[in-house]
């Protein structure tokens, strides 16, 4: 079975698998589909509250930082760099796994999101740092790592840039700041 993180859910002779969440109900709708009628799906789909059956050739959601991505091709390569951050890949290597040409796919992000596929990728790369940096107690440099960036002193730099703040501060503003904390009361 060829399983794709791209796809809702993938069946391959007896074997099948889904993304998880709302991907299996998805995979029990194509079931439903398949051997009872389009009918029946749709009348589980709204049974379970769903807007509608999504196929296996529909991509999984991207979140929330690119909510104008449109296109099969754009939400592909969207996944395709979240899945590789800490070894980015190039525009040309995602539009040849997306058998698109370079200028094909820069074209698509201009049209749907406004900015190229590295902007994209970055903006991708920053909120994830941004994430690890609020929800871990990961290093700065692991960090920087986990995100792509050759090293800390480039990752402070970018992240600075594209947020306005440094990594440090983000994760303690008080100290940044020149603040002190507020005494606790006993």
């Amino acid at each position: 079975m060829n399983a794709h993180a791209d796809s809702l859910f993938s069946v391959d002779r007896g074997r099948s698998t889904c993304a998880g969440g709302t991907g299996a109900a998805d995979l029990a709708g194509h079931f439903v589909s398949q051997f009872i009628g389009r009918k029946a799906a749709e009348k589980a789909a709204k049974i379970l509250v769903l807007d509608r059956i999504r196929s296996s050739l529909d991509v999984q959601p991207v979140g929330d930082l690119f909510p104008a991505a449109s296109s099969r091709a754009v939400k592909r390569a969207l996944l395709l760099m979240e899945s590789n951050l800490q070894e980015t890949l190039s525009v040309a290597e995602i539009a040849g796994r997306l058998h698109l040409s370079r200028r094909q796919l820069e074209r698509l992000f201009g049209a749907e999101l406004g900015i190229g596929p590295m902007a994209a990728y970055l903006a991708l790369r920053v909120h994830q740092a941004k994430s690890l940096l609020e929800g871990s107690d990961l290093a700065i440099g692991d960090i920087a790592y986990r995100c792509g960036f050759p090293n800390a002193g480039h990752f402070s730099r970018v992240f600075r840039q594209q947020t306005g703040i440094t990594p440090t501060h983000l994760r303690h503003p008080n100290r940044m700041s020149g603040g002190t904390p507020s005494p606790i009361a006993p």
